[in-house]
């Protein structure tokens, strides 16, 4: 840890790739290896960051619906994973995509977003909000179809996350899931979909599963934040050339 902060009051983040992992690249494997601690030693420095861009961030419509995500950093087989879950076939919006735990406010129960963000993730996969560390909030933003609806991610970690013991809403939820950090990294995994307007998004694989919309643009702008030495953001993949397995013409 001492070395993290050595690393970052120098900002000689060169270093960091050594720090962060036990090798980078593993060549007898050809795979990216995280260190296993990277949320702990990450933590501060992620929501430092977080709370400068939030505060970035322009204003958005104040009438417009709020909704809060939890975005579930959580550790699972001891490797710093991410939860994600299916959603049922049977909701009217976006059904059957890959989502984060989250619903729109309710100001009989919420006080606030975070309120909104765990109240939902209790209601769709029976996580209590006792096992959830908010690590921040950050301000609304826009979903990808739905400009009168604001979105504010909340970043968070599960404890004690077992998947086996989730109670799980199936009027909401089809399914739970979790990608490890290295996975989502993995650039054999990851793609983007360009729309016919000229929009691009993120796009992720976790078989059988695909991850796309406005998730994946969360997920997308976490993962250049928590491990900038290891993802670069889906646009300057694209400015270097660098697109993943594939890419998709979306509508």
């Amino acid at each position: 840890m001492r070395i993290l902060q050595f690393v970052f009051k120098t900002k000689n983040y060169g270093r960091i790739r050594g720090i962060l992992c036990r090798s980078c690249f593993n060549t007898s494997t050809k795979h990216l290896i995280i260190s296993d601690n990277v949320l702990e030693e990450q933590k501060h420095e992620f929501i430092k960051k977080m709370e400068q861009l939030s505060s970035q961030q322009p204003a958005l419509n104040k009438d417009a619906v709020l909704a809060g995500v939890l975005v579930p950093f959580c550790l699972v087989d001891d490797k710093p994973s991410i939860l994600f879950t299916k959603r049922s076939h049977k909701i009217v919006r976006n059904k059957s995509d890959v989502s984060f735990p989250g619903g729109k406010m309710d100001n009989k129960f919420d006080k606030n977003i975070i309120d909104t963000a765990l109240r939902e993730t209790m209601e769709e996969i029976g996580v209590p909000k006792s096992d959830i560390d908010v690590w921040i909030e950050m301000k609304p933003t826009i979903g990808t179809t739905d400009a009168s609806i604001n979105i504010v991610p909340v970043f968070g970690f599960i404890s004690n996350l077992d998947l086996s013991k989730l109670v799980i809403d199936h009027n909401e939820v089809s399914s739970v899931f979790t990608a490890t950090l290295e996975d989502l990294c993995d650039p054999e995994k990851q793609a983007y979909t360009k729309f016919k307007n000229g929009v691009v998004y993120p796009l992720f694989y976790k078989e059988p599963y695909k991850i796309w919309g406005f998730t994946a643009v969360i997920l997308d702008f976490c993962l250049a934040n928590l491990l900038p030495d290891f993802y670069s953001l889906c646009y300057r993949r694209r400015k270097r050339g660098y697109v993943g397995i594939n890419t998709v013409d979306g509508e």
